[in-house]
C-alpha cells in the first residue's frame, strides 16, 4: 500500500485550506478522467476494471494536484454493460453489526466523475 500525502475531494470541499496551492480544476479533472478511462480499456484489447464506488470519499488529490483513486473494494473486472453494476455485494451494516447483501449499490464510474466535477467547479479559475 502506498502513503498519498493529500486529502480527499470530500475534504477539500468541506476545507479548501487543504488543496495543493497548485491545485487546476481542469488538470486534476482531466487526470481522474482519463484514469478511469485507462482503468476501463477503452483500447478494446480486453474488459477493463470498473470502480463502481467513486466517489468524494474515494477520490484524493494529492500533493501534486492529480488524482489518485483509493479503495477497490468493489472493483471488478467488466465490459461496462449494464451487468457490470448490477450483481449483489455483501458490506458491512454498522448499525446491525454484521454483513449483508446490498443491491443496487454500485455508482457508475462515468456519471461520478461527473458529479466530482461538479463539485469540485467552485475551484474553478475563470
Amino acid at each position: 500500500m502506498e502513503r498519498i500525502n493529500g486529502c480527499t475531494v470530500k475534504e477539500a470541499i468541506d476545507n479548501p485550506t487543504l488543496l495543493p496551492d497548485n491545485f487546476n480544476y481542469k488538470v486534476f479533472i482531466d487526470d481522474l478522467t482519463d484514469q478511469i478511462l485507462k482503468m476501463h480499456n477503452k483500447n478494446g484489447m480486453s474488459d477493463g476494471v470498473y470502480h463502481r464506488d467513486l466517489h468524494q470519499g474515494n477520490v484524493m488529490i494529492n500533493e501534486d494536484g492529480l488524482a489518485v483513486i483509493i479503495d477497490f473494494g468493489t472493483a471488478i473486472e467488466g465490459s461496462g454493460s449494464d451487468l457490470t453494476y448490477e450483481e449483489e455485494v455483501s458490506m458491512y451494516n454498522e448499525k446491525k453489526g454484521r454483513y449483508e447483501l446490498v443491491s443496487d449499490y454500485f455508482k457508475d464510474d462515468l456519471n461520478m466523475i461527473k458529479e466530482i466535477k461538479n463539485a469540485l467547479k467552485i475551484y474553478m479559475k475563470e
